[in-house]
């Protein structure tokens, strides 16, 4: 019964978050310049991929933010700059982090979001970002948050997901 309306309440702050989002998104010269990544905080190789991939697009002369999700603190997730953890999480999932509400409002031409679990909460954020291209790991229900889903199992390693990320990207670059 608490599930139920832990969703309800998630599923009507999704909608009313719906009905103020904009329709007409702005285009921008450079298309690809301002990165954005949403990722569920994993130490090890997980984090040290997506440290690998934040240097490569920097390298590449993009600005890269990111915003983690971190479950379980440790000594490295204490160090993360802009984090939230589960007590930022209300009952109807939507987080209240400073962190969260910058990332949210900050505007950018690609969101990447890479996870093992797409939580309401990273649904959220997922859906409340207003960047020009969404690309996300293929999960249930995927296609209402994602413009670009990549067909890969979240149960694999963070490093094959980026890399199915940058191959897609690639692609389309082509086309």
């Amino acid at each position: 019964m608490y599930a139920a309306f832990k969703r309800w309440l998630f599923l009507k702050a999704l909608a009313e978050l719906k009905k103020k989002k904009s329709s007409g998104r702005k285009n921008q010269n450079n298309p690809m310049s301002n990165i954005y990544i949403l990722y569920e905080y994993s130490a090890g190789e997980d984090e040290t991929a997506i440290q690998k991939m934040i240097s490569l697009l920097q390298k590449q002369g993009k600005k890269v933010s990111t915003l983690s999700f971190i479950s379980t603190l440790d000594k490295n997730a204490e160090q993360q700059d802009n984090k939230y953890i589960l007590k930022d999480i209300g009952v109807n999932q939507i987080p209240n982090n400073p962190a969260v509400q910058e990332f949210i409002s900050s505007p950018s031409d690609v969101l990447i979001v890479v996870c093992h679990h797409f939580f309401d909460h990273l649904r959220y954020i997922t859906f409340a970002h207003d960047a020009l291209l969404k690309i996300g790991i293929h999960f249930p229900k995927g296609e209402s948050y994602f413009d670009l889903l990549i067909d890969i199992s979240p149960e694999l390693s963070y490093q094959k997901m980026i890399d199915s990320v940058f191959l897609s990207l690639q692609t389309l670059s082509k086309t």
